[in-house]
């Protein structure tokens, strides 16, 4: 599905790869709404007052636009690459669900970050938590990897093993 304009819809589930190109438009009523891959390469804002939306991708989220979660949460089950920090604004709590994936590229941070999957930390910068890092996943630290904790850490798994890899925690 390729779609330029504004998109109303609530609670479909089961699209697969969805693609959105148009300029300074609108996603409304996106609560329940699960996408396989979601592209969006044009410019994006959730409508939903208050935040109580949710965007859900299955695969991979790739945003070469600019997507503009307005404090509503986000749910990613592919990679998640640091790019999407400069281009995804104003988001709410993150939830990393995909298996054998990947947080990378230079800096990011989360207020909160939750991981229900297995997720590997091969940022070259500071992966930064500033309030919570929970989930029923695991989170590991790759080789020379940074992780900046500033709140609780309630995650299943914590794994640091690798070289080089440093966990700061201030509480």
């Amino acid at each position: 599905i390729e779609e330029a304009g504004d998109w109303h819809f609530d609670n479909i589930t089961g699209l697969g790869a969805v693609t959105l190109t148009g300029t300074n438009k609108t996603i409304y009523s996106i609560t329940g709404n699960t996408f396989g891959n979601l592209t969006i390469s044009g410019s994006y804002a959730l409508d939903d007052t208050p935040p109580t939306a949710s965007l859900t991708a299955t695969g991979e989220l790739a945003v070469s636009g600019s997507l503009d979660m307005t404090g509503n949460a986000l749910s990613e089950g592919g990679n998640w690459t640091a790019d999407q920090w400069t281009k995804i604004t104003n988001f709410g709590d993150v939830t990393l669900t995909g298996s054998g994936k990947q947080i990378a590229g230079a800096d990011g941070t989360f207020a909160n970050l939750r991981v229900n999957g297995t997720y590997t930390n091969n940022l070259t910068g500071i992966l930064t938590v500033g309030t919570a890092l929970t989930g029923s996943g695991t989170l590991t630290q790759g080789s020379n990897a940074t992780l900046n904790l500033g709140g609780t850490a309630t995650i299943s798994g914590l794994n640091a093993a690798a070289s080089g890899n440093t966990v700061n925690y201030n509480k």
